[in-house]
């Protein structure tokens, strides 16, 4: 498409997955979420609209206090760890986990290719290593701060669950529709779609997906 940048592959920071949602009130049917005024963000945030939620956005910042005096219902925020370290234990008792609206977050490390193709190989093969050695490092850190957050989030008093399968179900139905029409009004997007459509298929032919990543 023209833009002067190398994705370094492996590279970059993989975070884990976002916590679905912390709620005021307990969830079992997709009925449930009706109503609700919810922080949230992006394309999730536009398919829990649809879903009946009174999604809105507004800083990180400011979640704690609108949830206090009652502004919001719920608010999907970050990852267990980032959320409890937040604070926001104290607000929002029934915390929902699933991956499907935010299973990664991701930011990429790119170089300008002009500038690499400069250096010499050695040097790229190390800047290469250092790159997929941090990922990794960060990933797994990550990973082992999220299980002790989610402990934390247990022993303060908060009702940590999965989110009910029916829910999963419903948004997921609702996600290939918006995903759907987005591509059929912009190119950009269905190329992107496409592309993780095929990499779903082929992850799942290795190794497996859960139903509703199929």
């Amino acid at each position: 498409m023209g833009f002067d940048m190398l994705d370094m592959r492996g590279g970059g920071f993989h975070g884990t997955s976002e916590v679905f949602g912390h709620f005021g009130k307990e969830l079992k049917v997709p009925e449930d979420l009706k109503g609700l005024k919810m922080r949230c963000s992006g394309d999730g945030g536009a398919i829990l609209a649809r879903m009946g939620v009174g999604s809105v956005f507004m800083p990180l910042g400011e979640i704690f206090e609108a949830m206090q005096r009652g502004v919001i219902d719920a608010f999907e925020c970050s990852s267990p760890a980032s959320n409890w370290a937040y604070g926001l234990n104290e607000v929002g008792e029934y915390v929902y986990l699933s991956p499907l609206r935010a299973p990664t977050e991701f930011s990429q490390l790119l170089v300008k290719p002009s500038k690499w193709e400069q250096l010499p190989d050695d040097l790229k093969l190390i800047v290469e290593d250092c790159a997929r050695a941090e990922a990794l490092r960060y990933h797994c850190e990550l990973i082992v701060a999220d299980q002790e957050a989610l402990q934390k989030f247990a022993d303060y008093g908060n009702i940590v669950q999965k989110l009910p399968a029916v829910i999963e179900d419903a948004f997921v139905e609702e996600a290939n529709i918006y995903m759907a029409e987005q591509a059929a009004k912009y190119p950009e997007a269905k190329s992107v779609l496409e592309s993780m459509v095929a990499f779903a298929k082929v992850y799942d032919d290795l190794w497996g997906l859960p139903d509703w990543a199929k």
